[in-house]
């Protein structure tokens, strides 16, 4: 795939961020794009291949991987409900989306007040059907000083 890096400035908040991105006239010529956190250094370049070319097929595009932990849903400090596991993935990023899809999402965001973590929430509130693909454990997001640690164990450990 041809592949051009570009920056543009941040934003108070994540979304803010994206949408100074969407809007830079160097993407006007691009149909698709990835949105990246840059706290996430192990993404593969395969994984990155299989998103793009997934856009082919779908308008918005996110990497999963497996729970392993079960899941409580809390209210009040108290267990309101456990879903089942087997339903559950963790998304990771990159996540890629159609351009013109993710304009006309953020608009959407931006016209609800909606706030959200990730991108694909923004195209699931729009009524976009977010697809998914299985991704890797080690695309870990570094957060707290234990991920960094195990950041230093993937980066001598794995060939990403």
């Amino acid at each position: 795939y041809p592949t051009k890096i570009i920056f543009c400035p941040g934003g108070t908040s994540r979304q803010e961020s994206v949408w100074n991105g969407l809007i830079s006239q160097e993407l006007n010529a691009y149909e698709k794009v990835l949105v990246h956190d840059i706290v996430r250094p192990f993404a593969k370049n395969a994984l990155i291949s299989e998103i793009i070319k997934s856009l082919d097929k779908a308008s918005a595009v996110v990497p999963v991987v497996e729970i392993i932990d079960t899941i409580k849903v809390i209210k009040n400090n108290s267990v309101e409900s456990t879903p089942q596991r087997s339903n559950l993935r963790a998304v990771q990023t990159p996540q890629g989306f159609r351009r013109d899809l993710l304009i006309k999402a953020n608009i959407f965001a931006q016209e609800n007040n909606l706030s959200v973590t990730d991108d694909s929430s923004i195209a699931e509130a729009f009524g976009t059907e977010v697809k998914t693909i299985n991704a890797y454990p080690e695309n870990i997001k570094i957060s707290t000083p234990v991920d960094l640690k195990l950041a230093n164990i993937i980066a001598e450990t794995f060939s990403i």
